[in-house]
């Protein structure tokens, strides 16, 4: 990440990119995450020699794909993130037929853009 002009973005390369199952990370499952929030995407950028971590929670099909629909207003708040994500940075034009188990591997050494605060900008 560099300082630059307010007309070009920052930017950080994607380091890591890992799925794992909401109860490898927690003995219990947060009060804030639905049931049918099951899998967590923990992403890790450099930049500056900093490192930034996303975290996107879904539920992942048997296929490796996810439904942006679901009963929970957050859930889909939160599936919709990652879709946006999807969309924007790997360009899938359908995210709910992208295969997240396969693809997320590719993911590592690809450029994301950040924003004023310095976390990964997401449209």
């Amino acid at each position: 990440m560099t300082k630059t002009s307010s007309s070009q973005k920052k930017t950080a390369v994607i380091q890591s990119a890992k799925i794992y199952d909401v109860l490898d990370l927690w003995k219990r499952k947060p009060k804030a995450l639905a049931f049918n929030d099951t899998d967590v995407i923990v992403l890790a950028v450099q930049a500056d020699g900093k490192t930034i971590e996303e975290t996107f929670f879904t539920c992942l099909k048997p296929n490796g794909t996810f439904a942006i629909s679901t009963p929970s207003r957050l859930s889909h708040g939160r599936r919709q993130k990652l879709a946006n994500f999807i969309s924007h940075y790997f360009h899938a034009k359908n995210p709910e037929k992208y295969n997240v188990r396969e693809e997320n591997k590719k993911w590592k050494g690809a450029t994301v853009e950040l924003d004023e605060h310095g976390f990964i900008f997401i449209p």
